[in-house]
């Protein structure tokens, strides 16, 4: 696995867990947070389906426990039902890098619109 290969999961991982979760569950997010633990579905979803099943590419597992010593190179994709050190895309990047949570959080923050009502409409006759 290569850094961009990662980091193509990661953006993968974080549009579907805007679309699917709920913004309200997402701008609760903190620092401290566990994002899977914390984030809601969406209810209009047909299935009912776990999010790190919905959003996820696929899960990534080097054979042992992922943290900021891990190389890169070692994490392979696994299409096997979640074991012990097999981990989202999302999950592996911030225990590799735990520097850039804030920052990952924040893409996942709901973004507020500048949108507002225009009420001068005029038809056209």
């Amino acid at each position: 696995m290569t850094i961009s290969e990662l980091n193509r999961m990661v953006d993968h991982e974080i549009q579907w867990l805007s679309y699917y979760s709920t913004s309200e569950s997402r701008s609760k997010l903190t620092i401290g947070s566990d994002i899977y633990s914390e984030l809601e579905v969406m209810g209009y979803c047909k299935t009912p389906t776990p999010l790190q099943i919905r959003c996820s590419i696929c899960l990534l597992s080097n054979g042992s426990v992922i943290n900021e010593q891990t190389q890169i190179e070692s994490l392979k994709p696994t299409n096997r039902i979640r074991e012990e050190f097999d981990y989202t895309p999302l999950e592996a990047f911030l225990l590799m890098f735990p520097s850039k949570k804030e920052e990952t959080l924040n893409r996942l923050k709901p973004i507020e619109s500048e949108w507002k009502p225009h009420f001068g409409f005029k038809s056209k006759k």
